[in-house]
């Protein structure tokens, strides 16, 4: 991995421009400035970049964002699901033995 001085998106991953991009590793420098290993699960991009703890925060701020949306959706998938599984109607119409308007 390359250590690059210059600031840019750090959200973006600098090959395909994904908002995908995850972190690998990240090491407080002892100027305040933070070292960060990114990685993008789209074209596979993996590089390392120093970046202001201003930029670090945003990159954190918007890793914690999306852990907590796909957490929430994850919720509601298990949650529909268990409803399905409660509804014995859904559950025929799912095997074919009912058909709308009756069982």
């Amino acid at each position: 991995m390359r250590l690059r001085r210059r600031q840019h998106d750090i959200l973006a991953c600098p090959r395909c421009d994904s908002r995908l991009v995850q972190p690998l590793a990240a090491r407080r420098r002892r100027d305040g400035d933070w070292h960060l290993a990114r990685g993008c699960p789209e074209c596979e991009w993996r590089g390392a970049t120093r970046c202001s703890a201003e930029a670090y925060a945003e990159f954190d701020a918007a890793q914690r964002a999306a852990r907590a949306a796909l957490t929430a959706l994850l919720a509601n998938v298990e949650r529909a699901r268990m409803q399905e599984a409660a509804d014995p109607r859904a559950q025929a119409l799912r095997r074919g033995d009912a058909g709308p308007g009756g069982a």
